[in-house]
């Protein structure tokens, strides 16, 4: 079912109620958001043009109203009198008299009872009352005092979207607990009052029903629990997630299934949106840390956790939410060496298990776009630890400025006397090596078509496999293949940044100039992989 659809009911709904005259405070004002979409006043004009066509119908079968004037129709006064005048009234007697031919006898008239049932004019009178004050609402929209709790806080954003919203939401805005919301783009994270962190990807549907409580109609999030708030409920369409002091992730889809993977704690997954309802065992489960489970048509069972389904955490930039989501290796955006120069850095940005350690030397930092980046010089390079990782073929993605012109060796790797270098010729052109200490021999891979300028920004890339194309891109376009020369190294447990491998012979001078957001896989990334990176640092 499409937001649209579920609004669309919803909003039917609600115009039912206030059509039995029982529409509470909240409800009107739920039924003044959903009217801000054009979309649903087209609904609602549908639906009283409908209702009063309907009632027109019964009241002309029920009782005849001479012609007036629309405001005395509406007067309420009018419809009291008639009310109260309607419980003591005596019967109606019609007397009819029935011309007859002059040569039959007269005929006594017979008089006739025509009552009117006290259902239908209290039908007529709730319903004209309704429809007025449905009227006046919409029309007039009157701004009344109400009570409304705060549950929660905007603490970040990225790229984040809102719609129907009557005021900017910002970091630092309050939600409450009186409206839906609906997250078209990007991601937000929300603080609850009770202590609760949530991060609520787009497209998104959700109510902070209270300052430890989320409706999610649609779309995923992630929560982190603290001890405190150890109760924490999400509903959704279907289902009850019940937190026991965890951090786990919900997700919606379109047609209502309920999705929940816990990445540490427990949670209880139960069918139905009722939290106190007593529901069966086999209709509740519980689920630990690396487990998951799902509830449709009315069922829970186990699935497959998928760690990887769910932004836990704000991204810097939607660059850094392409990279994760093409499943790196390793990836690092060498913010935190933006503090002053180290020597020795664990990769935090490395997606699973650090495999190994940073090290460097005489590493300073250069900001690009409110962004720190990676600055390398003749004298500085970074070894990367990363293990026997086994490998068909690879990619190396990053984003690069030269500083000096001539050859240089950007990025190589190593296994035993053999090397594959990413490096810049003497008239600045990328190239893809492979050199072989034991026989000395370097073939070249690949070459780009085009060069690149001093002292500008590149996003560059490169993949290999074993007897098939060696392909060099620069923003997101290829730029040099070959598929005929050297091969790939199956397993790389040494990797450099800015220079050869130290101990071989024959190096190249070291890189000089900016790195930034480097990414490494053990998988050959496809070319509109490529394209959309490059694409997602411009948006």
């Amino acid at each position: 079912m499409t937001f649209e659809q579920r609004n669309k009911i919803e909003l039917e709904c609600l115009l039912s109620i206030a059509l039995e005259g029982e529409l509470t405070e909240e409800q009107s004002r739920r039924i003044n958001e959903l009217l801000e979409d054009p979309r649903m006043r087209r609904c609602y004009f549908r639906f009283l043009g409908i209702t009063t066509a309907l009632r027109r119908l019964e009241w002309q079968q029920v009782v005849y109203l001479p012609d007036r004037e629309e405001a005395e129709v509406l007067d309420n006064d009018l419809w009291q009198a008639l009310a109260e005048d309607e419980q003591t009234a005596p019967a109606v007697y019609i007397e009819k008299k029935v011309e007859t031919p002059a040569a039959l006898e007269p005929i006594e008239t017979v008089k006739i009872e025509r009552r009117i049932p006290k259902s239908s004019i209290y039908s007529l009178i709730l319903s004209a009352a309704a429809i007025l004050l449905i009227v006046i609402m919409v029309v007039r929209n009157p701004q009344k005092p109400v009570s409304v709790s705060v549950a929660a806080t905007v603490t970040e954003q990225l790229d984040a979207q809102w719609q129907w919203q009557t005021v900017p939401m910002n970091i630092g805005s309050e939600l409450t607990t009186e409206k839906y919301h609906y997250l078209s783009r990007g991601l937000v994270k929300l603080e609850l009052l009770q202590g609760t962190e949530v991060v609520i990807e787009s497209p998104a549907e959700f109510k902070l029903e209270s300052d430890n409580q989320v409706l999610l109609l649609a779309g995923k999030l992630s929560a982190v629990v603290p001890k405190h708030a150890t109760g924490f409920t999400v509903r959704t369409p279907e289902a009850t997630v019940v937190d026991h002091g965890t951090e786990f992730g919900v997700s919606v889809d379109e047609k209502g299934r309920t999705e929940a993977h816990v990445f540490a704690g427990c949670v209880d997954l139960r069918v139905g949106v009722n939290i106190d309802e007593q529901i069966s065992p086999e209709n509740i489960l519980r689920l630990n840390a690396g487990q998951s489970g799902a509830v449709a048509d009315n069922s829970v069972k186990r699935i497959s956790l998928k760690t990887d389904k769910f932004i836990r955490a704000i991204p810097t930039s939607l660059y850094e939410i392409a990279v994760k989501r093409s499943k790196p290796l390793a990836y690092w955006q060498f913010n935190d060496i933006a503090k002053g120069a180290v020597n020795t850095i664990q990769p935090t940005e490395f997606l699973g298990e650090p495999q190994g350690v940073l090290q460097f030397a005489e590493v300073s930092v250069h900001s690009q776009n409110k962004s720190s980046a990676l600055h390398l010089n003749s004298d500085s390079f970074i070894k990367v630890a990363l293990g026997n990782i086994p490998a068909s073929g690879y990619s190396w993605v990053c984003w690069l400025n030269v500083q000096q012109e001539g050859p240089q060796t950007i990025l190589a790797t190593r296994i035993g006397g053999s090397e594959r270098r990413l490096m810049l010729t003497a008239d600045l052109k990328l190239q893809q090596s492979l050199y072989n200490a034991y026989s000395s021999k370097h073939d070249v891979v690949a070459v780009s078509d085009s060069t690149i300028e001093k002292g500008r920004w590149y996003h560059i890339a490169f993949t290999a496999t074993s007897n098939e194309d060696k392909l060099i891109y620069i923003n997101g376009v290829l730029q040099g293949e070959n598929d005929q020369m050297g091969e790939v190294v199956s397993l790389y447990p040494e990797f450099y940044i800015g220079a050869d491998c130290p101990d071989l012979p024959n190096q190249n001078p070291r890189f000089n100039g900016f790195i930034d957001e480097l990414s490494i896989y053990n998988r050959v990334l496809e070319p509109a992989e490529i394209s959309n990176l490059y694409q997602a640092m411009n948006q």
